[in-house]
């Protein structure tokens, strides 16, 4: 499980749209139901907000071992310079067969 707190600076008239992902490699960003959406609707009024998203994704693995595992994100509706994940942290767990 993923922890994801995210800092959005809205403009009202522009709707505000971050994905969330948990991936093998850094540049896994598959929207799907393990992804995370976070929306900021047009109709809210200029902020700068901190909100915290959670993304959970299950991986098979073939035994015990190291692996690595990323958090990546995306935005593609609203973002600007000030739009920055703060801060992030995971809890991977391996349950063996």
């Amino acid at each position: 499980m993923t922890t994801l707190r995210l800092q959005v600076n809205h403009t009202a008239g522009t709707m505000d749209v971050s994905w969330s992902f948990v991936g093998s490699t850094p540049t896994d960003c598959v929207v799907d139901a393990n992804a995370t959406v976070y929306t900021l609707e047009a109709t809210v009024p200029d902020i700068i907000g901190t909100f915290t998203t959670f993304v959970l994704k299950a991986f098979a693995v073939s035994g015990a071992g190291t692996f690595t595992f990323y958090v990546n994100g995306q935005m593609p509706s609203g973002q600007d310079a000030a739009d920055i994940f703060q801060a992030a942290s995971m809890v991977a767990v391996f349950y063996p067969a």
